[in-house]
């Protein structure tokens, strides 16, 4: 059983070290990773069936705490300036250790991602490299990565930026106003799967930064799969692919 309940199904297919599991978060062709490791959810709608951002955190939150989703209550106001921005807060109810959930939902282009935890904090971000992005990969990547960025083939450039980018983003969304990192000075690597068994999929800090403490090597950033077909740019070649990514912080 997870930890809201509901019988666990196979082993997830999208995301190393997850079940994939059935649920209302689920439906409309929706897919919900279970992570036992990080007390963790993920749930994902795409197409013109997706969900509201708010509508699937309310509906994954009332799943994981046996609660009716109208009575989920999520504050969008922040905690330190009171704007409406970043993740909202998940007033009501918490989860069934009573510990208080956190969470974040994004919906952008057809695709809609949701993600709770207990503990420490989360940040959800969907987005694609489209070529304005290319103009800011210097302030935007560590060195190592620009290197990663050259060494692949023309044709992969775009869609690996743009998963590259998104696990920044996620990243941003998790701290929001506790610090400011300067996006360069952050360098992601993936482990080898050869080492690590397989944990494709999941992004750490190469190395430790003063405004992660002395808990940086718990930073994880999931990439999360997104079955959409790439949007057509006008002339030329298709859009990149959209990516999405959860990122979890200590």
């Amino acid at each position: 059983m997870d930890a809201g309940g509901t019988e666990q199904a196979s082993p997830g297919r999208g995301i190393p070290g997850a079940i994939e599991r059935a649920g209302a978060s689920a439906a409309g062709g929706g897919v919900v990773w279970a992570f036992d490791e990080h007390r963790l959810t993920i749930a994902r709608q795409t197409g013109e069936r997706r969900t509201a951002a708010n509508q699937l955190l309310s509906r994954v939150v009332a799943e994981a705490s046996d609660t009716p989703a109208e009575d989920v209550e999520l504050v969008g106001a922040c905690a330190e300036c009171g704007a409406r921005h970043g993740a909202p807060r998940i007033e009501y109810p918490a989860a069934p250790s009573g510990a208080h959930w956190v969470g974040d939902a994004v919906a952008v282009g057809g695709v809609t991602v949701a993600a709770i935890r207990t503990g420490g904090a989360i940040g959800v971000a969907i987005g694609r490299a489209g070529p304005d992005l290319v103009r800011v990969d210097a302030t935007a990547f560590h060195p190592a990565e620009l290197e990663r960025l050259r060494a692949v083939p023309d044709a992969e450039r775009a869609a690996l930026r743009g998963r590259m980018w998104v696990r920044k983003a996620a990243v941003a969304r998790a701290l929001g106003h506790r610090t400011f990192v300067e996006p360069a000075r952050v360098e992601l690597v993936e482990p080898e799967a050869d080492v690590l068994g397989d944990r494709s999929g999941r992004s750490v800090l190469a190395r430790g930064i003063p405004e992660f403490g002395a808990d940086w090597a718990r930073v994880l950033v999931l990439d999360v799969p997104v079955e959409v077909e790439p949007q057509p740019a006008g002339e030329g070649a298709a859009s990149p692919p959209l990516a999405a990514a959860v990122a979890l912080l200590p």
